[in-house]
């Protein structure tokens, strides 16, 4: 949403990602004080190849040019907006994948993916990993929750350091941000806990579109 602003994309994309990491470690801790627990074993799987895609990712966009980048970010929102429609639209087709190592291979490549879609612009990944682990290995929603805050956390940890060393990172524009989202994700999270968090969904979608709407036509 700060590209809206008339923020330089690469500055806005480098703060946001060491932005998540603020943000993420709020939210998770709404969930762990209500001892949501989850599969560390799984998480540190999925973790390691999100933060490599995170890695990729945000490397790619250094070597980007700014002119290039605005319309490679609106591909990007456009492709994580598809994502999220038919990962519910066909999410019966999951459950044919086959169980155990076969299908935790599958959630590994495609969080991989998503880490370098996060690494690269960020918007609506927590979306598509909590459908992911839902959807795919049958992970329960406030444990989903949990583990991508968990995730999002370390993949955006590597991204931000990347972003860091070449010195791209706003830290003017970071203090407003952390202060907001945390309080943000601390009010969140704790309505997901008590309701589930399906009324995020409209609230990104929303953002998103207006997000591309500015990034192809303004």
């Amino acid at each position: 949403s700060l590209g809206i602003l008339g923020f330089s994309l690469h500055s806005v994309i480098a703060t946001n990602r060491l932005f998540v990491v603020f943000f993420t470690l709020a939210g998770a801790l709404n969930y762990w004080h209500k001892k949501i627990h989850f599969d560390i074993k799984l998480v540190f799987v999925l973790l390691a190849a999100r933060s490599a895609g995170a890695y990729l990712g945000a490397n790619s966009v250094l070597a980007v040019s700014p002119s290039s980048l605005k319309l490679l970010v609106a591909g990007f929102v456009i492709a994580a907006l598809a994502s999220i429609v038919l990962l519910e639209r066909y999410k019966k087709a999951w459950g044919n994948i086959p169980a155990g190592k076969y299908r935790l291979a599958i959630a590994a490549i495609l969080f991989c993916v998503l880490g370098y879609y996060e690494g690269f612009v960020g918007g609506g990944g927590g979306t598509i990993s909590r459908l992911l682990l839902m959807l795919l290995l049958g992970v329960p929603i406030l444990e989903a929750s949990l583990a991508d805050l968990i995730m999002s956390a370390g993949s955006g940890i590597v991204a931000s350091a990347v972003f860091i060393s070449a010195g791209q990172v706003d830290y003017a524009l970071l203090l407003p941000m952390v202060i907001g989202g945390t309080l943000g994700a601390l009010l969140g999270s704790r309505i997901a806990v008590k309701k589930g968090d399906k009324w995020l969904k409209p609230l990104l979608f929303g953002i998103v579109i207006v997000l591309f709407a500015k990034l192809v036509f303004f």
